[in-house]
C-alpha cells in the first residue's frame, strides 16, 4: 500500500486540431487512451473464479496456494499461517529455499513503527493527542498536527510528499496514505527514546519476540539470507537490487515507513505477538487501540495505527500490505478465527502481479474462513502484459516514425516550408513528447516513483520523448538552414 500508481488516470482530453496534424494527434492519443483503459480494466477487474470451501486440509491448502502462486509469475514466495500458540501452515515456493529467507517488508514496517510509538505512550513519554512539534525540534511550534494524526494518516500530508517538502493540516484531514507520516513517527521514536530507530527496533521488538532473522540493515540482511529482489520489465522479472535508505531524515520512503527486513518464521512470531495480546512487549489495550482507533479511509475500510480494517466480507480482516521497488508483502489477522498469516514475494510488478500478490493472501484468508475465494485468472498475467507492451510499443513507434521519415521530410521541406508543417512539427516534437514525459506527473505522481515501480514505462517515456525532442531540434535547425540559404 505504499504507492498509488494504480490511481493514475491516463485518459487525456485534447482540443480538436485542424488538418493533418490535428487528425494525426487525435488518432494517436485515442489509440493510447483506449488501450490504456482496457489494460487498467483488465488489471483491476480480471475475471475471477469463485469456490466455496467449508473446510480445507493442509495438503489441499498447500496445493491451492502453489497453483495460485504460479499464476503470478513471481520468482519466489514464502508463507506462514499461525495461531496464538502454533505454526498452522508454512511453506516456500519458487526460488525461496527457506522460511528463514528474508524479504524487505515494505509498508508492513509501519506497524513496527506504530508498536514503538505505543510502547513510548505506555511509558508516558508520548501523548497521542500532543502536537508532533513537541517531539520534533525542527518542526515549527505553530504546527498543531498530532502524533495520532500521523498514525491514522490524517495529517494532511500528501501521498508523494517527501521529508523535504511536506505540509500538514492543523485539524485532522481526510485520510490519505503517505509514507512521510511514518517517516516522522520514526524520528519521534528516535528523539523520545534517545537511540536511533534501527537500534530501538532491534532491542525493543526483535529481541523480546525472538525475531533472530530480522534486520534493519541491508548488509546484515544479505549476510543473514536476504533473497534477491526483482523488478518487472515488459513482463519479465529481472533480478535487481535497489538503493536502501541510509537515514531517517530525508526522502520519500525511509526505514520506519518501508524498509524493515524479516522472514516468514519471524513474522509468524510477530503476528503471534498480536494474537497473544502483547507478550509483555505491549499491553493488550494498546494493541486494541492500534486496531480499533480507526478513521474512515474508503467504503468498508478503516485505517488504524499501521493496520487497516477490511469490513467488506462477513468477517473483519486486519490487514496491511507492503511494497518497495523489488519486494511485495502482505499480512492479515482473522480475529474471530484466532489466525494470522504473512505472505512475502521477492518482486514488484506494480500494474499486474502486485494485484495478484494482494488477491492471493485474501484467497488464503477466505480459505481459512471457509468462504468463497476469488481465484486469479490463469492467463491474466500474460494478457495484461501483452496489452501493456502493445501500448508501450505504440508510444515508442509513434516517436520513431518521424525519425524514420526524416529523409522524406527534408526533401519536402526543400520545396517549401508550409505553415501547416510548422504547426504539425510543434505538435509532434513539442506537445507530444511533453505529454508522454508527463503521463504520470500531471496526475501528481513524481518521475522517481514511476522509475522505481514501473521501470519499463519510465524507459519508454524517456526514450520516446528524447527521440521526438531531438528530431524536432534537427528539423528546426534544418528549417533555419533552408531559410538562410534561400536568402543567400
Amino acid at each position: 500500500m505504499s504507492y498509488q500508481l494504480n490511481d493514475v488516470n491516463l485518459t487525456y482530453n485534447m482540443e480538436k486540431g485542424s488538418g493533418t496534424a490535428g487528425c494525426y494527434m487525435r488518432h494517436v492519443i485515442k489509440k493510447i487512451a483506449l488501450l490504456l483503459s482496457i489494460i487498467l480494466l483488465m488489471v483491476t477487474v480480471s475475471p475471477l473464479t469463485a469456490h466455496g470451501e467449508e473446510q480445507i486440509s493442509d495438503d489441499e491448502l498447500g496445493l491451492y496456494i502453489e497453483n495460485e502462486f504460479k499464476k503470478t509469475h513471481i520468482p519466489a514466495m514464502s508463507v506462514e499461517i499461525v495461531s496464538a500458540t502454533d505454526v498452522v501452515f508454512a511453506d516456500t515456493y519458487g526460488d525461496c529455499a527457506s522460511l528463514d529467507s528474508s524479504f524487505i517488508l515494505g509498508s508492513i514496517s509501519k506497524s513496527f513503527t506504530a508498536v514503538a510509538i505505543m510502547q513510548l505512550v505506555e511509558q508516558g513519554k508520548i501523548d497521542l493527542s500532543s502536537p508532533m512539534a513537541d517531539y520534533l525540534p525542527k518542526v515549527s511550534k505553530d504546527c498543531k498536527t498530532t502524533v495520532k494524526q500521523l498514525l491514522n494518516q490524517t495529517s494532511g500530508i500528501k501521498t508523494y510528499d517527501t521529508l523535504e517538502n511536506y505540509t500538514t493540516s492543523d485539524a485532522p484531514d481526510e485520510w490519505q496514505y503517505a509514507n512521510v507520516n511514518y517517516n516522522l513517527l520514526g524520528q519521534i521514536v528516535e528523539n523520545v527514546s534517545g537511540i536511533d530507530y534501527a537500534t530501538y527496533i532491534e532491542t525493543q521488538i526483535f529481541a523480546p519476540l525472538n525475531m533472530t532473522h530480522s534486520f534493519v540493515s541491508l548488509e546484515k540482511a544479505k549476510a543473514g539470507g536476504l533473497i534477491d529482489g526483482h523488478r518487472n520489465y515488459f513482463g519479465l522479472m529481472v533480478k535487481e537490487e535497489m538503493k536502501y535508505p541510509e537515514n531517517t531524515t530525508s526522502g520519500w520512503m525511509t526505514l520506519p515507513a518501508a524498509y524493515i527486513i524479516s522472514t516468514a518464521n519471524d513474522m509468524g512470531k510477530y503476528l503471534q505477538f498480536y494474537l497473544n495480546g502483547g507478550e509483555g512487549v505491549l499491553t493488550s489495550e494498546s494493541i486494541k487501540s492500534m486496531h480499533t482507533d480507526t478513521v474512515y479511509a474508503e467504503e468498508d475500510y478503516q485505517y488504524g495505527f499501521g493496520w487497516g480494517v477490511d469490513n467488506r466480507g462477513d468477517v473483519s480482516i486486519l490487514t496491511h500490505g507492503g511494497n518497495v521497488e523489488n519486494y511485495t508483502t502482505y499480512m492479515f489477522i482473522l480475529p474471530e478465527r484466532g489466525l494470522a498469516a504473512i505472505v512475502m514475494f521477492n518482486a514488484c510488478d506494480y500494474f499486474v502481479a502486485n494485484g495478484m500478490a494482494v488477491q492471493l493472501p485474501y484467497n488464503i484468508a477466505y480459505k481459512l474462513m471457509g468462504t468463497e475465494t476469488k481465484d486469479i485468472q490463469a492467463t491474466a498475467y500474460m494478457q495484461s502484459h501483452i496489452l501493456i507492451n502493445v501500448v508501450l510499443l505504440i508510444i515508442l513507434l509513434t516517436s520513431i516514425l518521424p525519425l524514420i521519415r526524416i529523409k522524406r521530410w527534408c526533401a519536402k521541406s526543400k520545396e517549401k516550408v508550409r505553415v501547416s508543417s510548422i504547426i504539425f512539427a510543434i505538435l509532434i516534437h513539442a506537445v507530444l513528447p511533453t505529454l508522454i514525459l508527463n503521463l504520470f506527473t500531471i496526475q501528481g505522481i513524481p518521475m522517481f516513483v514511476v522509475y522505481g515501480f514501473a521501470p519499463d514505462v519510465f524507459i519508454v517515456q524517456i526514450i520516446s520523448s528524447v527521440i521526438l525532442y531531438l528530431v524536432g531540434v534537427f528539423k528546426l535547425i534544418y528549417c533555419v538552414y533552408l531559410q538562410r540559404k534561400s536568402v543567400e
